[in-house]
């Protein structure tokens, strides 16, 4: 886009014509003029044929020579041409937010298809580890796969995963355990919502930025988190710290939890996560389910709240969840 806008330049400096350059939809690209100039402005148009059945649109407010015409056909041709992407240059564009309509729509050709959802998978190592090496081995294991693309930002490895052939979780884990094992460094993962737009994919970024960060607060124990699972807990840390604590200090106990024994504390946390179902709570705790009511029954005579009850249930939660994001 920015030799185009290089070319339109020179275009209105040397003919002086009013031209502007639309897209197939009558979206305005370039202009030598106005900015904000509108299809319907302009009173002669121009069909431009491209690589890849794209189409362009020259308008001008005068009538352009046949010798004119075809001398600003060719150049604006050659100039689209010369401006080609990689896939993975058109995804680092997407995710710094640096796009334009034409690369946009070069990114919908070579990215996905029409009907297709994505997902951003981030992988985040340790502070100055140098992921150079993942990255390698992520384009050995995706060789040929054209619905997974990797590229490396500042903050960490990006992959962009196309339609659903792909479990993302299993992607994940299965990612980790590979570079863990080939490697031998420990990373964080993060997995985004389904996105159907490349226009949000930015946003879909910054969504697996600020989940590696909540799971630093609430989940540090944890390595693949998917931005599905955790909206109770992103919605907490969007409350100003300061906020947060007064929240907690106001409405809790402040020594609630203070004395109580870890593995209790830990036991309630695995029932929340199971949505309150005994059975696989005890399952994952390799407990009988006779011993998680003992512990539940504890848990009530010192706190006042039974968590097979649901607001007793959220109410602990929530309190957890601020005692988690305050300490």
């Amino acid at each position: 886009m920015k030799a185009l806008n290089e070319l339109f330049k020179h275009f209105n400096s040397s003919i002086g014509y009013s031209l502007a350059l639309f897209d197939e939809n009558k979206n305005l690209l370039i202009a030598t003029e106005n900015n904000d100039a509108k299809f319907l402005e302009y009173h002669f148009t121009y069909s431009i044929k491209l690589q890849g059945n794209d189409e362009l649109y020259l308008a001008s407010k005068d009538r352009l020579g046949l010798e004119v015409w075809k001398l600003l056909e060719l150049l604006i041709i050659q100039t689209y041409n010369q401006n080609s992407y990689s896939r993975e240059e058109l995804l680092i564009s997407l995710l710094k937010g640096q796009y334009d309509p034409l690369l946009l729509k070069r990114a919908k050709q070579q990215l996905m298809k029409a009907s297709d959802l994505y997902r951003l998978i981030l992988l985040k190592g340790e502070e100055n580890i140098d992921m150079t090496d993942t990255l390698q081995l992520l384009n050995v294991a995706f060789k040929g796969d054209q619905r997974v693309i990797s590229v490396e930002m500042d903050y960490g490895i990006v992959l962009f995963v196309a339609g659903d052939s792909h479990n993302p979780i299993a992607l994940a884990n299965q990612i980790r355990d590979t570079i863990n094992a080939e490697l031998l460094i420990d990373i964080k993962i993060t997995i985004s919502r389904g996105y159907d737009k490349l226009q949000d994919i930015y946003e879909a970024f910054k969504e697996t930025m600020e989940v590696i960060e909540i799971g630093k607060v609430f989940f540090p124990g944890e390595h693949v988190l998917n931005t599905e699972n955790i909206k109770l807990e992103r919605l907490i840390y969007s409350i100003p710290y300061k906020e947060r604590r007064k929240i907690y200090i106001e409405n809790f106990k402040k020594d609630l939890y203070d004395k109580m024994e870890e593995d209790l504390v830990y036991t309630m946390e695995v029932l929340l996560n199971s949505d309150l179902n005994l059975g696989e709570a005890a399952g994952k705790l390799y407990i009988h389910r006779n011993t998680l009511n003992y512990r539940l029954d504890k848990f009530y005579r010192d706190t006042g709240l039974d968590l097979r009850k649901f607001n007793d249930a959220m109410f602990f939660k929530l309190s957890w969840l601020l005692r988690k994001s305050i300490t």
